[in-house]
């Protein structure tokens, strides 16, 4: 028999840029455009192993058993860019637009999903600055939340709201409902804190979180 749980993650990334302006050919009011341009690829493994003991239910603990899921990989392009649009004129000693755009295909079930930002500055005199910004972001699901059995567990613990240390809060009928239902034993319920058995686990066909303000 196999004693001693066993895990392991694993990450591999590689990325890349190019970054530079338009110095050489092209110059507005307030100088050159700057750019980047990038791409990443990132590839997630894990895996779980419980010993044979602890995954047959012979101790207290809660049993997951063993968690083998498959590659989690990424692929992602991006750019981001400065627009100088005016610098040390009357009123504008600087007007600045930005931009940025991420684009991301997982292999689950969030697919390809985009996150971007545009914002601008506005100097109208030397230490006076008015920034302005719009995004989304984005947020995909990870293995643990993808991948996986049911599993038993408990819920936080609860006291009895018909226990003498809740019986007087809620609202004005929960004495009532109360003595209904314990009759002569609604003395008799402690202040204990209780567990509830549930089952959490996963969702495969979760996708991307995504949040704009």
């Amino acid at each position: 028999m196999n004693y001693g749980n066993k895990s392991k993650m694993a990450q591999t990334d590689i990325s890349g840029f190019v970054a530079g302006n338009t110095g050489g050919f092209f110059n507005l009011p307030g100088g050159p455009v700057d750019f980047v341009l990038g791409g990443e690829y990132r590839k997630e493994t894990a895996e779980y192993r419980q010993d044979d003991f602890g995954a047959s239910g012979n101790t207290n603990a809660v049993a997951f058993g063993n968690f083998l899921p498959p590659a989690f990989t990424v692929k992602e392009a991006y750019g981001e860019i400065r627009i100088p649009l005016f610098k040390n004129q009357p009123f504008l000693e600087e007007l600045t637009l930005t931009g940025a755009a991420r684009v991301s295909d997982y292999n689950s079930g969030a697919g390809t999903v985009w996150a971007w930002n545009g914002g601008g500055q506005w100097s109208p005199t030397p230490g006076l600055n008015f920034r302005a910004n719009y995004s989304r972001s984005v947020r995909a699901p990870n293995l643990s939340e993808t991948f996986g059995d049911l599993i038993p567990n408990f819920a936080p613990g609860f006291t009895d709201p018909c226990s003498t240390s809740r019986i007087g809060a809620g609202t004005q009928f929960r004495g009532a409902n109360c003595t209904a239902d314990l009759g002569a034993l609604i003395g008799n319920v402690n202040n204990n804190a209780y567990s509830l058995p549930i089952l959490s686990g996963v969702n495969p066909n979760l996708q991307a979180e995504k949040r704009s303000p």
